[in-house]
Parts: structure tokens; C-alpha cells; sequence
């Protein structure tokens, strides 16, 4: 009887897929910077849970009708060999039924920075929503306490965090 070749079959290495430059970018911001930040977190999960406003629905007791609008401020194009980044704000206007005396509601309206950021809107650490076109107002319905939350964060963090950075730096010092 004839002796049969054995064939050796090599084992096939997969290489691992390679991420396209939105998702490298996305996970370098989520692992290295943590980001998104609270306010786009927040921005993206109204987006996705469809709150948009409708006209002829009134707001429940309990919601508000937030509008978000970005400007862009412009630094002075004074150099021509360097230029200065560029100052972008979120602004943030709620409206909803405020109780009065006597059971009397009137709508109130209030407009605050809930958000700030000065660079440029491609950088790495820049925030998601410095990507919307400037003046551009969207608008949908939340609930009270999700909006206090998140406002709440979000103030939190720019009033705490240089505090939090120079215990740090005096502690490492």
C-alpha cells in the first residue's frame, strides 16, 4: 500500500477589522478623554427618545420645552501666520408652566450657558455639539428632574473641576 501524504492545513490568522476614522476618533474620545461629556450624552439620549415638540400638544405638568441653540464667536483674524481658536456657547431655553397664586399658571421662560468651549470645533477634546450649525434651534420636551440633573452636572463640573485641578496641583507641589 502506497504511503498517502498527510497535508498540513495552516491555521488562518484573522486580523483584527480596522476601525474607520469616526469610529478610532469616537473611541479615543470615550478612552482617553472621557467623552461624550455629560450635556452631549444628555443632547444625544433626547435626540434618540423622539421628545421633539409637536404644535398642537400642550406640555404635561411635569415636562418642559427645551431649546438648544449654539453660537459661534470668532476670534479676530488679525495674524495671518497664527489664528486664535474660536469661542463657542450652548445656550439652553426652557419654557414651562410656573404656578402662581391662586392657580393661575403663566408660562415662564428662562435662557442660561449651559455649556462653553473655546478651540476648535475638530479637535479631539472639543464637545459634540460644537459641530451644530451656529444659531440652529432644536427643540424638545423633557422632564423636570431629567433637565435639573443635567443642568446640574453640567454646572457642577464647570464650577467644581478648576477648584478639584488646583487641590491637585497644590497637593503634587
Amino acid at each position: 500500500m502506497p504511503k498517502v501524504k498527510r497535508t498540513t492545513v495552516k491555521p488562518r490568522l484573522s486580523l483584527p477589522r480596522r476601525l474607520s476614522d469616526a469610529e478610532a476618533r469616537a473611541q479615543y474620545r470615550k478612552e482617553r478623554l472621557g467623552l461624550p461629556g455629560p450635556v452631549d450624552s444628555w443632547i444625544a439620549a433626547s435626540a434618540a427618545d423622539d421628545y421633539s415638540i409637536d404644535s398642537g400638544c400642550s406640555l404635561e405638568p411635569e415636562e418642559v420645552q427645551c431649546a438648544l441653540q449654539m453660537q459661534q464667536f470668532e476670534a479676530p483674524d488679525d495674524n495671518t501666520d497664527f489664528s486664535d481658536p474660536d469661542t463657542f456657547v450652548l445656550y439652553l431655553t426652557v419654557t414651562g408652566a410656573a404656578l402662581l397664586r391662586e392657580s393661575h399658571s403663566v408660562e415662564a421662560c428662562r435662557r442660561v450657558v449651559l455649556d462653553r468651549y473655546q478651540g476648535w470645533s475638530d479637535s479631539l477634546d472639543a464637545p459634540e455639539w460644537t459641530r451644530r450649525k451656529p444659531g440652529q434651534t432644536t427643540m424638545f420636551r423633557q422632564r423636570k428632574s431629567s433637565l435639573a440633573d443635567v443642568v446640574r452636572k453640567a454646572l457642577w463640573e464647570d464650577a467644581v473641576a478648576p477648584v478639584i485641578d488646583a487641590l491637585d496641583a497644590a497637593r503634587i507641589s
